[in-house]
């Protein structure tokens, strides 16, 4: 399945991620990196950490339980739900192509 997709803005991936319950830190953003740091506001260990770089859009989350990282292209959203949340938080007009 291919897609074509554009960045969010960092303005507003902040607002949203702000009501979908994530923390965004930027504080390496602009000084010395392209990444941010976004974390999912759950209690406990089982919370999602995503590395995303605002230039060119790819991503690295670390998934407690699955002790595992997994880059933006190796994920299936056909397959898991969760990595589509994650993709309709990062991009816009997300467009899904047969």
């Amino acid at each position: 399945m291919k897609r074509s997709n554009e960045n969010r803005s960092l303005d507003e991936l902040i607002s949203i991620a702000a009501v979908e319950g994530w923390e965004i830190d930027t504080k390496k953003y602009g000084h010395s990196s392209d990444w941010i740091c976004i974390k999912e506001k759950c209690i406990g260990s089982n919370s999602k950490k995503i590395v995303f770089n605002v230039v060119n859009g790819y991503f690295s989350l670390y998934a407690p339980l699955s002790e595992q990282t997994v880059p933006s292209m190796l994920a299936d959203p056909d397959y898991e739900p969760w990595y589509a949340k994650i993709l309709d938080l990062l991009h816009e007009n997300l467009k899904r192509e047969s």
